[in-house]
């Protein structure tokens, strides 16, 4: 990952999505029904490309910079409507966790954080 503000190339890094489950139609329109697993290293890549977006982020970088992250996705996709029943990602610092929906008309979502002892979930319905 090489940006403007922020790179991270260190050798080793890694991300593992294993599929444990999956049932695809591959027509139109496309459908796909998927659980898989997630792995990994840290989020070196991600905090560098957050950095290249937003600019400087002070002590959010410390915050974010996490080794190990082990997690699961249950996605579904029909051609009219995503859907994310069940995501996670996390270690024993940190968890992120994400359900939502999104179509041509309607869009919501809940994300779940927690970072040590602190916990947070954001909802989001439409614009707001």
């Amino acid at each position: 990952m090489i940006g403007k503000t922020a790179s991270h190339g260190q050798p080793g890094w890694y991300a593992r999505f294993q599929i444990q489950d999956a049932e695809l139609q591959w027509q139109e329109p496309l459908h796909l029904d998927m659980k898989a697993g997630v792995t990994v290293k840290d989020t070196r890549p991600f905090v560098a490309i957050f950095d290249n977006v937003q600019g400087e982020h002070g002590w959010i970088g410390e915050l974010a910079t996490v080794d190990d992250l082990a997690g699961h996705l249950e996605l579904s996709l029909d051609g009219k409507r995503a859907v994310v029943r069940d995501a996670m990602l996390g270690s024993d610092r940190i968890n992120v966790g994400i359900k939502g929906l999104a179509d041509a008309s309607e869009r919501e979502a809940m994300v779940y954080a927690r970072y040590g002892n602190l916990t947070g979930l954001v909802e989001a319905r439409g614009d707001k």
